[in-house]
């Protein structure tokens, strides 16, 4: 919890404050069903609403604010593209919502359709569509509470915009300088109206808010930014030239609160608190007209996506962007066999669970990477590719500030951070072992928009590329390149051989801090100091991954890829593996909506909303 007051702040009877209660959610990503964690239910959008009715209730002036990025992440959403979420944020009634990158996922046009579905406001100032420049949006909301008038102007910049996948006629002011002088220009412009607090909502991460606060000048009035995007879940609000800057992380497992003393006399913050809630069913009630809602739609959603189609040995991870994971590598993988080319460069910021099996539904799947942009192909030298992979690993890659990639078990690769080269470069699916040549040709697959962006993100030209062979597209849709490598014989295990699995370490090296480095194509996960080890020899077991036995977490018995099929995958055991329903062992039902038929009231009873099965992006970046 944070508390802050004017320690100057005169005694004064005269003085006129009142009270009001800001919550604030941000990236929910379709995060809307509850899940059992330590026998508890957490999250969801049942109890958050339940909570936040239980507030309005209690404190009447309450405004909930979300501050983007509501779309995308779960199966739910990707269904019905985003209407479904507009009719459970209707449910939800925020006060007050501006636009994240994932807003614009499924195009303008049906953005701005579902806007037209809102029944809440939805502000952004410096969004316009490029070749107008039209607005989209309405750049500010003044609520009118207590005799009090809030302003609230809603913020994205470029940079973050630059990160949705589907649409490139949508763009914003460039940086948080020109968004300050925005932000500056509708100040002023209320100068005649008695705002007594201003509140700027943002989608432009954590580091970002506090830029774009040292920029803002104090006679505007800025009291309060509330942000997103980067899932950033602070112990404390901080200050910023005088701006209170608060985020409340990612998803409906917590919600943040501002209890604010507003000093009506002066237009500025008397004294605050801010904490984040959690959201559970011992604090939280739920809201039945909220599990109707979602009833509707997972019903649905459950008869679809249901259906399992494999099982992992044990859990993937992909737990954060900026390094290599064990769900990036399989993803990059199944890509990488089905369209038949020599390397699949999956953006890390495409997969959007931290976690997959080791039950695997075909909604997991979706969910997972729920991208369905096409693919585009191109050919580059052994020296290309090894110049388009240095750049990537610059540090801009190891702090979020540009795309990190996944890499395919083809290719293994070490790099040393604090010489800022390779100690190795090899391709596995020719010449085991054997360092890259630079005249040898590679086939390399990227999606849409990152092809889009190939220059910005890997430092080589479209001209370039059409010097060795025209780029051409050679899948329509992500989805269906993934299920285009189903097929294939039956197996009832599926054991991680040497140099099938994978083992993904991006760590220090123990006697060197400052030296890390960059391994992929492993057998097993985890584990592993990052200690330097030296290329396999050539037909060696391990040779197109690590030596038996670097992986201390042993074989991970992840699916090959283009496995994902039920005739592929691995049989799973009877569900009552002792004859009878409900013999030990027996595996649940698992759904879209969750483990078993449990709702969001608690196991047991119905369908309403379920129990999630895997959390979205705990520690996913935006």
């Amino acid at each position: 919890m944070t508390t802050a007051a004017d320690p100057h702040r005169e005694e004064c009877t005269m003085k006129h404050t009142k009270k009001i209660t800001i919550l604030h959610s941000n990236d929910l990503h379709g995060d809307f069903l509850a899940e059992q964690v330590d026998e508890k239910l957490v999250g969801g959008v049942s109890m958050l609403s339940g909570y936040i009715e239980k507030v309005r209730a209690e404190q009447p002036n309450t405004i909930y604010a979300i501050a983007g990025d509501m779309f995308r992440g779960s199966v739910i959403d990707s269904e019905y593209k985003g209407l479904s979420t507009i009719e459970i944020m209707n449910a939800l009634a925020p006060d007050v919502v501006t636009i994240g990158n994932h807003e614009v996922d499924y195009g303008i046009a049906h953005l701005l359709f579902i806007e037209k579905c809102a029944r809440f406001p939805i502000i952004n100032a410096n969004l316009y569509i490029k070749n107008t420049p039209t607005r989209l949006f309405t750049p500010y909301k003044i609520l009118r509470m207590d005799g009090m008038n809030i302003l609230f102007i809603g913020i994205i910049t470029q940079d973050v915009i630059n990160q949705t996948k589907s649409e490139s006629l949508v763009g914003s002011f460039v940086d948080t300088a020109a968004a300050a002088a925005e932000v500056g220009k509708i100040c002023n412009a209320h100068n005649s109206i008695d705002i007594d607090f201003t509140v700027l909502l943002t989608h432009i991460g954590f580091e970002e808010d506090r830029h774009l606060a040292r920029q803002l000048d104090p006679a505007w009035g800025v009291d309060l930014i509330i942000g997103g995007h980067s899932h950033t879940l602070p112990e404390h609000a901080v200050e910023e030239n005088g701006v209170v800057i608060a985020q409340a992380g990612t998803g409906t497992d917590q919600i943040g609160r501002f209890d604010i003393v507003v000093d009506t006399d002066n237009n500025c913050i008397d004294s605050y608190t801010w904490r984040t809630v959690p959201i559970c069913a011992e604090t939280c009630p739920r809201n039945p007209a909220m599990e109707q809602v979602l009833q509707r739609f997972t019903s649905q959603v459950d008869e679809k996506y249901s259906h399992i189609v494999g099982r992992f040995r044990r859990e993937l991870t992909h737990p954060e962007r900026t390094q290599e994971t064990e769900l990036g590598n399989l993803f990059a993988d199944i890509f990488t066999r089905s369209l038949g080319i020599d390397v699949m460069l999956i953006g890390s910021g495409s997969i959007r669970a931290e976690k997959l099996g080791p039950i695997v539904t075909y909604g997991d799947l979706i969910e997972g990477f729920p991208y369905d942009d096409g693919v585009f192909m191109f050919k580059v030298t052994g020296q290309q590719l090894r110049q388009m992979l240095h750049y990537m690993l610059r540090e801009e890659a190891y702090t979020g500030h540009t795309e990190f990639y996944q890499l395919p078990s083809t290719l293994r690769l070490r790099y040393d951070r604090r010489k800022g080269d390779f100690d190795y470069f090899t391709y596995c699916g020719r010449e085991v072992g054997k360092e890259i040549g630079d005249d040898a040709l590679f086939t390399v697959g990227l999606q849409n928009y990152h092809f889009k962006n190939i220059e910005s993100f890997f430092n080589i030209s479209y001209d370039t590329l059409c010097k060795i062979q025209k780029p051409r597209s050679v899948a329509t849709s992500c989805q269906g390149a993934r299920d285009a490598g189903r097929g294939g014989g039956r197996t009832n295990d599926h054991p991680a051989p040497h140099g099938q699995g994978r083992r993904l370490t991006h760590g220090h090296r123990k006697e060197e801090t400052n030296h890390a480095h960059l391994l992929t194509g492993a057998a097993g996960a985890g584990g592993g100091d990052g200690a330097a080890e030296p290329p396999p020899r050539p037909n060696a077991p391990g040779a197109c991954g690590f030596r038996p036995g670097a992986s201390r977490a042993g074989n991970a018995g992840v699916l090959g890829a283009g496995q994902l099929h039920p005739a592929h995958l691995p049989h799973l055991p009877h569900p009552h593996p002792r004859g009878h329903p409900g013999g030990a062992g027996a595996v649940p039902r698992r759904s879209v909506s969750g483990a078993g038929r449990a709702g969001t009231s608690g196991a047991g009873q119905g369908h309403s909303g379920g129990v999630r099965r895997g959390r979205l992006g705990r520690l996913l970046r935006p």
